[in-house]
């Protein structure tokens, strides 16, 4: 279904301040530091709240592609045998089974690629792991919101496939995988997915496109939803760094806290 874009919001920043911008870091104790883009806000604002879920995937790919009937935050968090840690920002399964991966990336987003890769892996080994078989496997669908533009091309988005080198043009597209980087340093907005991703870093809900993500991260800012946001990514992560199993594990995990 074709999307129409809606009109600015009145008083919303001028479009060339783009996210990558100087702006203050992330204060849990600090409200006016909040948006939707940092992790723990994330994760409070979209807690129990599938419209919101839905509109962040109505927003990537389109209203009327996706009808998400479950997701899940920041799960998966767990020590592999070699020590390392992972879990998912965003993922949820739409009513035919498939699988949308959407991941925020606030820093070091020369790692997308790689993390893809990964991403793309734990979401097979989780499906196989039910007893699935290989042929019937799920279309997965991975999205990183970079806060810079890693492939430096100017584009607001990017979106990969697997082809044949010997044959570009042969359509061979049935591995039901499929890899995009939204960059937000170019988010346009004339378009939905850049009012998208304007909203998920503006600091101001007063000056957001769109109610139901401005009206989240105003809830996030109350004394309730500050104890919210502190509450459940502590717990988690709290959870996470006891179970780590050296120094250096402890000292990555309070890198990203």
């Amino acid at each position: 279904m074709k999307q129409t874009p809606k009109k600015p919001a009145k008083g919303h920043p001028n479009p060339s301040l783009s996210p990558s911008k100087s702006r203050p870091p992330f204060n849990v104790d600090d409200a006016s530091t909040y948006c939707l883009a940092a992790d723990r806000v994330l994760r409070s604002a979209l807690d129990n709240n599938l419209p919101l879920a839905q509109h962040f995937v109505d927003s990537i790919f389109g209203e009327g592609t996706f009808v998400v009937e479950s997701y899940n935050l920041q799960e998966g968090g767990y020590q592999h045998p070699n020590g390392k840690f992972f879990f998912f920002d965003f993922l949820a399964t739409d009513q035919l089974g498939r699988y949308i991966n959407i991941e925020v990336q606030l820093s070091h987003g020369e790692t997308i690629p790689k993390r893809i890769r990964e991403n793309q892996a734990h979401i097979d080994n989780n499906q196989l792991a039910t007893g699935m078989m290989a042929t019937d496997l799920k279309d997965i669908y991975i999205v990183f919101i970079s806060y810079k533009d890693i492939l430096g091309l100017g584009l607001p988005k990017y979106t990969s496939k697997i082809v044949i080198e010997e044959s570009p043009e042969h359509p061979f597209s049935n591995l039901g995988v499929h890899y995009i980087i939204v960059n937000a340093e170019q988010a346009d907005p004339s378009t939905p997915l850049g009012q998208f991703v304007l909203d998920l870093f503006s600091l101001n809900e007063d000056n957001m496109y769109d109610k139901k993500m401005a009206k989240a991260l105003k809830k996030t800012k109350t004394p309730f939803g500050i104890q919210e946001v502190k509450s459940k990514m502590g717990n988690f992560w709290d959870d996470v760094r006891a179970d780590a199993s050296d120094m250096r594990a402890k000292e990555i995990v309070d890198s990203l806290i």
